[in-house]
């Protein structure tokens, strides 16, 4: 007998020219993979369009971006979520970039709010000082 309450199920869909459109993966009905992307899309010609860590159906990964969004001309967009609040304690919770990989722009979040005047690590971990965060 196998319990697929515990296995992870892959769905995958196709273009019509039979390239992947989407491959996501769920436990228990909901999106979920252990450090890897639990839901990844595709342009039609094969390239990453987006990646999306979940855990246990929250978007959620704290060995990098939970979404990294990839537009066709090769600049990224990069989202750092925790428990499905934008959050990284560590850096920019936002990051956006040119084409050339030279950052664009940046936005800092803690537990989902955004920390509008702090614009650079240092300040970032003032703020986390200054606010008995942990």
């Amino acid at each position: 007998n196998i319990n697929l309450d515990y296995m992870i199920i892959p769905e995958i869909t196709y273009y019509p020219n039979g390239n992947k459109k989407s491959e996501c993966f769920r436990l228990n009905d909901k999106l979920h993979n252990d450090n890897v992307p639990a839901f990844i899309t595709y342009y039609e010609n094969r390239n990453k369009y987006s990646e999306y860590y979940y855990l246990n159906g929250l978007l959620h990964n704290t060995n990098g971006p939970a979404a990294i969004h990839y537009n066709e001309n090769g600049n990224k967009r990069e989202y750092y979520y925790l428990n499905n609040k934008c959050h990284n304690d560590k850096g920019p919770a936002y990051t956006s970039y040119y084409e050339d990989g030279k950052i664009k722009s940046q936005y800092y979040y803690l537990n989902g709010k955004w920390l509008k005047d702090v614009n650079s690590l240092e300040e970032l971990q003032r703020y986390i000082k200054l606010n008995n965060i942990t």
